[in-house]
């Protein structure tokens, strides 16, 4: 998914300047080449070479909307590929949960793909105890299982050592789903785990819970305080293993599997027309939020080390810029908002933060 940089506040606030004032005619900057690209020399990886003379200022009249060029970004609305990798506790105390595992895997499968996830489900436990029926079972192209017992305290530790195992099966564009069935409590660190799988991953992930929550659920042998926290941490679902209802556990896991992609966070710089030059210093992205509130302009920062907790945007690159990048702030609310949209804007100064 692409990031969006910070300066989308700052883009939003120019955009009803724009629309106020009108866009600047063939716009000057200082370093600009007769290419209408900025020389090899000039620096614009900060707001100070934004010169106020680089457009007219926003009373001046000068130019209208026919001069602007603008470039709109919605949410996408295919779902994200998911990785779902299940460690179910192999002990004896957990078969009747077992049983509830492989009869709802299939329609919890059937769900995912229904939703149009392309959906890959690794299970990891003690081979035979875990029996996944066809059509799922029988599929090796969204189905993988990895026998390997898996004890009351060490599903963590046997999602880490079994990795080399499903590794190849899992892809880079996916989202990570790890889930642990246990009626117990892990021996294993779960920020430890989280540092270690992130690192053999090279993303993040989200982990699910289907463990006794505290206080311990009658017939579970402890609360799995550990695993609830990984959940939290990761805005994972939590499910007590002493539910009577799994068709409720496994839709909320299907829920969350079928994650919707966001607005991007990077941004390519629209087309101009022949006649018109391209000038780094008259561009702005607004930010017009799905839940209808004011647009806004984000502003330009000038560097990625520049972005604050406010947000913005700034170029890929001090001298190639062929994207807009948005801020870290700017590109977390961005990525909430499934129903927004971003508009790139080429012809009105840059509002800068």
């Amino acid at each position: 998914m692409l990031r969006l940089p910070t300066s989308l506040r700052t883009y939003l606030s120019l955009l009803s300047l724009i629309l106020a004032t009108g866009c600047a005619a063939n716009p000057t900057w200082e370093g600009s080449t007769s290419a209408g690209r900025p020389d090899a020399t000039s620096n614009i990886g900060t707001p100070d070479h934004f010169s106020d003379a680089a457009a007219p200022s926003p009373d001046s009249g000068t130019g209208g909307t026919e001069d602007c060029v603008s470039e709109e970004y919605v949410a996408d609305e295919a779902v994200r590929p998911a990785d779902i990798v299940f460690a179910v506790d192999s002990s004896g105390s957990m078969s009747g949960e077992a049983r509830a595992v492989q009869e709802q895997l299939n329609r919890f499968a059937g769900e995912v793909l229904d939703a149009d996830v392309d959906a890959h489900v690794v299970m990891i436990t003690e081979g035979g105890f875990v029996r996944v029926p066809a059509p799922l079972g029988t599929d090796p192209e969204h189905y993988l299982l990895i026998p390997n017992w898996v004890g009351s305290h060490n599903a963590l530790g046997r999602l880490l050592e079994s990795f080399p195992m499903y590794a190849s099966f899992l892809r880079p564009n996916a989202v990570t789903h790890f889930v642990v069935v246990t009626d117990d409590e892990s021996n294993s660190s779960g920020p430890a785990f989280r540092t270690q799988m992130e690192g053999l991953l090279d993303h993040e992930f989200v982990f699910h819970a289907i463990a006794s929550p505290r206080p311990r659920c009658r017939g579970a042998a402890a609360p799995g305080d550990t695993y609830y926290q990984l959940a939290a941490d990761t805005d994972g679902v939590t499910q007590s293993i002493c539910t009577g209802d799994w068709t409720s556990v496994f839709d909320a896991l299907a829920t969350a599997v079928n994650e919707r992609a966001s607005l991007p966070c990077s941004l390519a710089i629209p087309e101009l027309p022949e006649d018109q030059m391209w000038d780094p210093t008259l561009v702005n992205v607004d930010y017009h939020p799905g839940s209808g509130g004011a647009i806004e302009t984000l502003p330009f920062v000038g560097d990625a080390i520049s972005c604050g907790a406010r947000g913005g945007w700034h170029y890929d690159h001090p001298i190639e810029m062929t994207e807009i990048v948005l801020c870290p702030a700017s590109c977390a609310r961005a990525e909430a908002d499934a129903t927004g949209t971003l508009q790139v804007r080429v012809g009105c100064r840059t509002q800068l933060i």
